[in-house]
């Protein structure tokens, strides 16, 4: 799959077609596959009280790469203007699930950290999106699953040859 894509675009024969709809069937799954999940974790978080985007907040704070984690990162991970990203975390706090602090660095900085009820509330949303994922993983054929894996591992920049790919082809021979 990974290769289907370059072969279509160096093709000019009309073989070539089944190439790209298979890459376009891939890619269609991938997309299925990747709303529902969004829509199981976002039903969970609002049955939690939590808006979606804020329970994104939630997940990014919480699984930051540092341990100091400021506004303008939050921003970034979740792809909204700076200005949103401070609305939310702002709700998130009146909530008593965030808190803020300046930063002890540079003070026009402020820094962001879960809290223990924040922290208990990522854990009851993963706990219940795992029962409905796994109800929804039973649907998907291991071809689905490849189509899935193969795409985003292609998006992400994983090589053909990589050991991985290797073993996620291997996986659907077997």
């Amino acid at each position: 799959m990974m290769d289907a894509y370059l072969q279509w675009l160096a093709a000019e024969d009309r073989s070539q077609d089944d190439t790209f709809r298979s890459y376009i069937r891939d890619v269609a799954q991938t997309r299925f596959v990747t709303r529902k999940v969004f829509r199981i974790v976002d039903e969970q978080a609002r049955a939690a009280g939590v808006e979606p985007l804020q329970f994104q907040v939630l997940l990014q704070v919480l699984g930051a790469q540092t341990d100091v984690v400021h506004v303008n990162d939050v921003a970034d991970r979740l792809d909204v203007a700076p200005a949103f990203a401070s609305r939310l975390i702002k709700e998130l706090e009146a909530k008593e699930l965030l808190a803020r602090s300046q930063s002890t660095v540079d003070r026009r900085m402020t820094r962001v950290a879960v809290t223990d009820a924040g922290c208990e509330l990522v854990r009851t949303v993963d706990a219940a999106v795992h029962v409905h994922l796994d109800y929804f993983q039973k649907q998907l054929a291991d071809r689905d699953r490849f189509a899935a894996l193969t795409t985003f591992a292609f998006c992400v920049g994983l090589p053909a040859d990589s050991p991985v790919a290797t073993a996620l082809r291997g996986a659907l021979a077997n």
